[in-house]
């Protein structure tokens, strides 16, 4: 396949995907479908397109992590706190099985680290309008809910910051010293978050055009800028999406301008590379059923800490919830991609992802659509 016949192909995707999703009564599904796209469409691209792929895909990949944050409300430290015990509880008590998966998968000790943290979290962007028509008991019940699960995706992504750093430097003062950075680079977005704010702000007011190019080319420079920090440009995205997630609730609207180009180009982009990056054989292996059996073994294991020393206050299901885990697996396997980890152990990460996140929006109840008029 030639790049351009590639590329043909991922605006016919762009065009039917979003609508399949909408008739299927499932749009949670979308980044799903883009990436087992890219798992069919491996074995028909040689390098040279793989490469192409994925260096456009990276673009996508900071688009991601940027809305990612941006989609991140912070209430207040008190109401915060305990959601954060569950979430941390949540974790603690997964963390031991999870990384027997991971090795009984064959990753190292390193890759395992992330892969639990991945599988562990939460992809709030996958379930929310599934948590938005959830049945709970009360209000209070429902926004708990909702904390929870972002308290579940900043842990995970905050235990990925530091595993990116391992994976580079290994223990040691490197190490010690890139995480030094890391919370520099994290301090300086917080301190000038509301600044940058307000100068995109107006300079959103004072233009009819162009607006989502302006978001993008924010979001690139402070990335750059963050990267030079030691930080690297997705993970800045990241932090600056979440200490600009106001901005979304002052009139800026920041995603709906970004979505031509991000929700609409270049993150499913990023998606179809991801998949296109597993070899598609490997469905049919050892390793895709160990995939298989590792899904079933977290949904058993999660139902069970649901009901007994995890409780959410809601009923049995509502675990489903916080297992929908793309966008964070995507953010472990990107990582272990860059720093040379092999295809097998990025390939059973990914497939665990795929079909813990596919099995749990299928069980999960379809969002109905309030009545018309």
């Amino acid at each position: 396949m030639t790049p351009i016949e590639l590329f043909i192909l991922i605006i016919l995707l762009l065009l039917s995907v979003p609508d399949l999703c909408a008739r299927l009564g499932r749009p949670t599904l979308l980044y799903a479908l883009y990436l087992m796209v890219g798992l069919l469409l491996g074995p028909l691209l040689d390098a040279e397109v793989r490469k192409l792929l994925a260096e456009i895909g990276r673009f996508g990949f900071i688009l991601l992590l940027f809305e990612i944050g941006l989609e991140i409300e912070l209430p207040p430290v008190n109401n915060l706190l305990a959601p954060v015990k569950l979430a941390l509880k949540w974790g603690a008590l997964q963390a031991p099985v999870l990384l027997a998966l991971a090795r009984w998968a064959g990753l190292t000790w390193t890759e395992s680290v992330l892969g639990a943290a991945a599988l562990i979290g939460c992809s709030v962007s996958m379930t929310f309008l599934a948590w938005q028509h959830f049945p709970t008991p009360s209000q209070d019940n429902k926004r708990h809910l909702l904390l929870w699960m972002v308290s579940i995706e900043i842990m995970a992504i905050l235990v990925l910051t530091a595993g990116s750093a391992l994976l580079k430097h290994g223990f040691g003062f490197a190490f010690l010293a890139q995480l030094f950075l890391i919370a520099a680079a994290v301090a300086l977005i917080s301190r000038y978050a509301n600044r940058l704010t307000g100068i995109l702000g107006r300079q959103l007011e004072s233009t009819s055009r162009w607006k989502a190019h302006y978001v993008v080319l924010f979001v690139f420079l402070v990335s750059a800028v963050g990267a030079r920090l030691g930080l690297s440009e997705s993970k800045t995205a990241f932090f600056l999406g979440l200490f600009m997630s106001r901005a979304t609730h002052e009139g800026l609207a920041l995603s709906h301008h970004l979505r031509p180009i991000g929700q609409h180009l270049l993150i499913p982009i990023f998606f179809v590379s991801l998949g296109a990056f597993v070899p598609l054989g490997m469905l049919a292996t050892q390793l895709g059923l160990m995939a298989v059996a590792a899904v079933i073994i977290i949904l058993l294991l999660r139902d069970l800490l649901h009901r007994t020393w995890v409780k959410s206050g809601c009923q049995r299901s509502a675990f489903l919830l916080v297992c929908p885990n793309l966008t964070i697996v995507a953010i472990a396997a990107n990582t272990m991609r860059e720093f040379g980890s092999p295809p097998a152990h990025i390939a059973w990460l990914v497939l665990t992802g795929l079909i813990l996140s596919l099995a749990a929006i299928v069980l999960l109840p379809k969002p109905v659509a309030p009545p018309a008029g």
